[in-house]
């Protein structure tokens, strides 16, 4: 089911994605129906304005404009390339084929809402023609030709950023699971993540947060610690023994064995650093 929020003048709409027998009976059993014929063809207005056509053409999202109802009026040809059908096919078509899980109610829902000047914001997965999926961000526009209505669906297929940020959740778990006590800073040595381990390292409850704190505070040899950081900052990697602002019930400092390893931003500006500590020593 279709989950609609308003936030602020946004109607946020989020379609989970059909499963591969829901999208083939889709395709397959679309019934017919019926197309107005007094509405004015949106491609009329592009057929006397080259600048509105070599727009159109260029927009970098893909675009779908639509009567009320859903029948497909025109694409551009990023949309064609999006969904792999020909111009021609998708003229044949309706928006309900090609984003998955709409349906005339939450078709409705979005005329609606956009007549009262509000906003639409659909977060689901768009269907090619060999029914494959890809997941997308749709913003839905209307437009007013005369005295007719359209609707834009602008579609922007986030797939590479979907993958990152899997990939980036996989990574996070994985540093969660490691027995190792993981810490990474900022250039300035702002933590902004530590794993469970490192809590128990120091023996914090598992439900403090470090991030935001500094590195520093955590480590009791701070000046080797920051002649280290200058040449991590340098592009070196570091490996050694460093007492840890961690005190024993005697009173004496817990050492380990750390590893310090740059990182750098998609500039290849250094940016912090990944800091692996092995069990305490001694």
């Amino acid at each position: 089911m279709a989950d609609g929020k308003a936030l602020s003048k946004t109607m946020r709409i989020d379609l989970p994605p059909e499963d591969a027998s829901q999208i083939r009976r889709r395709m397959l059993l679309t019934p017919q129906r019926d197309v107005p014929s007094h509405l004015r063809d949106p491609r009329d207005r592009q057929k006397g304005s080259a600048d509105f056509q070599d727009f159109f053409d260029n927009i970098y999202d893909g675009v779908l404009i639509t009567e009320g109802g859903g029948r497909i009026r025109d694409a551009n040809p990023r949309a064609v390339q999006f969904l792999a059908y020909s111009s021609d096919e998708l003229l044949k078509m309706f928006i309900d084929q090609v984003v998955s899980g709409l349906d005339s109610q939450v078709l409705e829902s979005i005329e609606t809402t956009l007549q009262k000047n509000r906003h639409v914001f659909i977060q689901g997965y768009c269907v090619k023609k060999d029914a494959t999926t890809f997941p997308v961000d749709i913003a839905v526009n209307r437009l007013i030709l005369g005295q007719s209505q359209f609707f834009c669906f602008f579609l922007r297929d986030i797939s590479l950023r979907r993958e990152t940020e899997e990939l980036l959740l996989r990574e996070h778990q994985a540093l969660h699971s490691l027995k190792e006590a993981v810490l990474i800073c900022d250039e300035t040595g702002t933590i902004h993540f530590a794993n469970p381990a490192a809590l128990a390292l120091w023996g914090f409850e598992e439900d403090v947060s470090l991030k935001g704190g500094e590195l520093t505070s955590l480590i009791f040899d701070t000046e080797i610690l920051s002649e280290v950081w200058q040449k991590v900052a340098a592009g070196e990697s570091w490996g050694g023994i460093l007492k840890l602002a961690a005190v024993r019930e005697d009173d004496t400092h817990v050492a380990a064995g750390v590893t310090i390893s740059p990182t750098y931003n998609q500039d290849d500006e250094f940016n912090g650093a990944v800091l692996t500590f092995t069990e305490a020593i001694g």
